[in-house]
């Protein structure tokens, strides 16, 4: 390997030993695949189905979401570089006429086959960076199915969350109606004032109006669904409801470690990082100076001799050594490594703000089910039973209503929050799968400056 040490600044020590960590074995092409699932059809549910799984809808979406098809086509460009830079130069045939009529003589005609020989193991440097580039692409691959398989699951607990809000809309509405009946029921009566009844429609109303949000909601989470799976065939059904999160409690610095360790958009900065140092060890064998041998052969029609030529050349690099090429790729070799530094506390950051979020819902939702949600039904339940048998006044009842009804609501967001923050968590805080997975970006290689 060649190495310039003349080259690394201040600090570059952890850039040598990690770049020559990186540069220790040879890579060869890494080929990635995806799972090949077999095609689902969601159509024909059969009739003891509870409904589609979390697993089908992400088997559908490895099919049809076209960033994955992106993706892997980033790989086979990464492939085709990879071939390309280690192929040799075609040799190349010359035919030279000359003196062509001169005296009358049919001049002097020749033919020559000449080849290039490139010397300093260049053509091996160059396939050694588009062979890290390959590699880098295939971890982009998988960071492409972690999204999508995450986002999948993702807006399946959004769809789960919106037909519990449904049901809970659709029970509130049962209440208010049962509550209206109630109090036209006792303003006819006369054992209430007519703004009891007033009220109680009021109350009915704005159950209608929740209903008709959650509706929405639950129609706008199965086009978001179908928009991540690729496939707007998909219809609106049933969900086999496994949404209870049950998983043991997380531990920050374990979860950290986990994510710094298997997060492939690490494992994609590395190769960059590994294919810059590739980059620069091409640079600094590019003075070098490739042998370019020639050989041919000849006829004089006006001696009528018969003649050979040898011709061997190569440039010499007195003035131009490449060195402000060497500098440069000396730079972004620099800049990528720590850039691996830079996407490592990046990731630790957005997980701190997922890991807050996960521990206070948490704790939330432990409290609303062994307290808060008990309660507020309870509360319900004595309170119209109360106002039936005239104990309570109509007001008292609609404190006791909105209470559970904001009670349930917040519990339904914080549980969301928290399978969303799960789902992040154990996804490598890869989410979003309609995010264009990224090109791969090949290096600037000058073989021309010196030869």
């Amino acid at each position: 390997m060649i190495f310039r040490h003349d080259l690394i600044c201040t600090g570059g020590l952890f850039v040598g030993l990690f770049a020559t960590t990186l540069c220790a074995q040879d890579p060869a092409p890494m080929e990635l695949r995806l799972p090949n699932a077999p095609p689902v059809s969601l159509n024909e549910v059969p009739e003891e189905s509870q409904g589609i799984t979390l697993s089908q809808l992400q088997e559908l979406a490895l099919q049809h979401n076209p960033t994955l098809a992106q993706a892997r086509a980033e790989t086979w460009k990464a492939n085709g570089q990879y071939v390309q830079a280690g192929l040799k130069p075609n040799p190349q045939l010359q035919y030279t006429g000359d003196e062509i009529g001169n005296e009358g003589a049919g001049g002097l005609h020749s033919v020559a086959l000449s080849q290039e020989f490139v010397t300093g193991g260049k053509l091996h440097l160059s396939s050694q960076i588009y062979a890290y580039l390959q590699n880098g692409a295939s971890w982009e691959r998988m960071t492409q199915v972690y999204r999508v398989e995450n986002n999948v699951r993702s807006e399946y607990y959004n769809i789960i969350v919106a037909q519990r809000m449904l049901e809970l809309a659709q029970q509130i509405r049962e209440i208010s109606e049962t509550g209206l009946e109630v109090a036209k029921s006792r303003v006819k009566q006369q054992e209430s004032p007519r703004t009891d009844e007033l009220q109680a429609k009021v109350l009915l109303q704005n159950a209608l109006i929740m209903q008709r949000n959650a509706e929405a909601e639950y129609e706008a989470a199965w086009n978001r669904m179908r928009a991540v799976v690729g496939w707007s065939g998909l219809r609106a059904q049933p969900l086999v409801d496994n949404g209870e999160l049950v998983s043991p409690e997380l531990e920050w610095q374990e979860t950290c470690e986990r994510l710094l360790s298997m997060s492939p958009v690490i494992k994609q900065a590395q190769a960059q990082a590994a294919s810059s140092m590739a980059a620069y060890n091409r640079a600094v064998a590019e003075p070098t100076p490739n042998i370019t041998a020639q050989a041919g052969a000849g006829y004089d029609y006006g001696s009528e001799d018969a003649f050979g030529r040898v011709q061997i050349s190569l440039p010499i690099p007195i003035h131009n050594k490449n060195q402000g090429n060497i500098r440069t790729a000396h730079a972004q070799w620099v800049r990528n490594c720590r850039e691996v530094e830079r996407l490592k506390l990046e990731l630790a950051r957005n997980l701190a703000d997922e890991f807050k979020k996960y521990v206070a819902n948490r704790a939330q939702l432990e409290i609303y089910e062994s307290q808060l949600i008990p309660a507020a039904e309870e509360t319900l339940d004595l309170s119209q039973e109360a106002f039936k048998v005239g104990q309570l006044n109509y007001l008292q009842l609609l404190t006791a209503q909105r209470m559970f009804t904001e009670t349930k609501i917040d519990y339904l967001k914080s549980q969301g929050v928290l399978w969303q923050s799960q789902v992040a968590i154990d996804g490598l805080l890869l989410t979003d799968g309609l995010q264009a997975p990224q090109q791969v970006v090949s290096p600037q290689i000058s073989t021309s400056s010196t030869q």
